[in-house]
């Protein structure tokens, strides 16, 4: 069996001083720890759970910093969890939200902040 170091890096506990990285030049020293040990990794594997169809914003945020070069010629896996409470069935991408029966049937969508956004009403000509 060969001898393998794992490392984790939680993104939500980066906090604001990885909120406030816009840019790779001039990132506090724990965050580039952190992307550097990322870069670093002979494997890479990413998780995170999926909310109203996309990744959360820290995590997509961590990977625009992150120099994906490294990465070309090594394994990642890409992993994502979809919900299993109340309103798991929001999380699907629109593509795979089941289609209107008809052009009349308009189904009302959540916002992002999770209320239902009425039907758009018909303009009178």
């Amino acid at each position: 069996m060969l001898p393998v170091e794992a490392s984790q890096i939680d993104v939500c506990h980066l906090g604001p001083a990885f909120t406030g990285t816009i840019e790779r030049p001039g990132a506090p020293a724990d965050v580039e720890a952190k992307l550097r040990l990322a870069e670093e990794a002979d494997v890479l594997i990413a998780a995170a759970p999926v909310c109203r169809g996309s990744s959360p914003g820290m995590f997509k945020h961590f990977f625009g910093v992150v120099d994906p070069y490294p990465h070309a010629d090594r394994p990642v896996l890409l992993a994502a969890t979809d919900g299993d409470g109340p309103g798991a069935a929001q999380d699907r991408s629109p593509g795979e939200r089941p289609a209107p029966a008809s052009s009349g049937d308009v189904r009302e969508e959540p916002t992002s902040a999770g209320q239902v956004r009425p039907p758009p009403q018909e303009v009178p000509a």
